[in-house]
């Protein structure tokens, strides 16, 4: 990826791995405040879409450069097991 440094994408792709481990952390504060579960739901699936394409783009990219050591220890998880986690 043209532009990011080693050192840069292993601390996003970590705290990447660490938004996967408890995503309701990253919750707004008014998400909680919506009162009907049908939009909450809405929200937080179109969100989880999101996060996935993302994860698919960043992957997709890193997969077809050599400009990284270690990719394979970078990119831990496929993107199949991003999508399970996530949805």
């Amino acid at each position: 990826m043209p532009g990011l440094d080693q050192d840069s994408l292993t601390t996003g792709l970590s705290q990447f791995e660490s938004y996967l481990s408890n995503p309701d952390v990253h919750h707004l504060p008014q998400f909680n405040l919506l009162n009907s579960p049908i939009t909450r739901n809405n929200i937080l699936k179109t969100s989880q879409e999101l996060v996935f394409a993302s994860y698919l783009t960043v992957y997709k990219a890193l997969e077809q450069t050599d400009c990284y050591d270690n990719i394979e220890t970078l990119l831990r998880r496929t993107p199949d097991q991003i999508k399970r986690l996530l949805c």
